[in-house]
């Protein structure tokens, strides 16, 4: 892989060995922002000619921060350790490097943040829990009260039907005996004595009963 620097082939090592450049300046791509240190103008090869500093266009190359090898600058992942290389800001969406904890945009730690998160998510979960449970209890006692409503309804309705019942039959037991009272103290025919009777019997059931 030549350098960016020098334009001869950079090797393995840390620095480049034909003009001691650094793997980042001599095999990064800082056309995303990231202003690279000033290449020297003039360069001595190996042959001892000198030539400007140039800098691979068609080549765009970075340094994985895990494990130091030179990969395509396009990537996501590692293609030699697998290391994700990028992360999304859960609280701003920017995009940084993986590396870091802290966005470094608004500041976020995104391990703190997630955690927060969960905790709150699970605060959620847990009053919705919690407000379903009441519910169901509320509904549970206003169906119970709903029932004891309408058996106080049918014993009253019971009682009702009952008392008439009763006063129907002191009426239809008392007014003949009524009748024969009048008949015997006045001397009465039957068909004046019945009706007072029952006029007599139906007052005494409803305002003395």
């Amino acid at each position: 892989m030549k350098c960016n620097v020098c334009g001869q082939e950079f090797g393995n090592e840390a620095y480049c060995q034909h003009c001691n450049a650094d793997r980042i300046t001599a095999l990064g791509n800082y056309s995303g922002g990231y202003n690279a240190p000033g290449s020297p103008k003039n360069v001595t090869t190996d042959n001892g000619s000198k030539q400007s500093g140039i800098r691979n266009s068609e080549e765009q190359f970075m340094v994985c921060y895990s494990c130091a090898n030179v990969i395509p600058v396009d990537s996501e992942y590692c293609p030699c350790c697998r290391t994700k290389l990028f992360e999304v800001c859960p609280k701003c969406g920017h995009r940084y490097s993986s590396q870091y904890n802290i966005c470094n945009k608004c500041g976020t730690n995104r391990e703190e943040y997630l955690e927060e998160q969960r905790v709150l998510e699970q605060r959620r979960k847990e009053e919705e829990r919690r407000q379903k449970i009441e519910r169901k209890k509320r509904l549970e006692e206003q169906k119970k009260d709903e029932q004891q409503r309408q058996e106080k309804k049918k014993l009253a309705r019971r009682e009702k039907t009952d008392d008439i019942i009763t006063k129907i039959v002191n009426i239809a037991l008392c007014t003949p005996m009524c009748a024969y009272l009048i008949n015997m103290i006045s001397g009465w025919s039957w068909t004046i004595c019945i009706p007072i009777g029952l006029i007599l019997t139906i007052l005494w059931v409803i305002y003395g009963g």
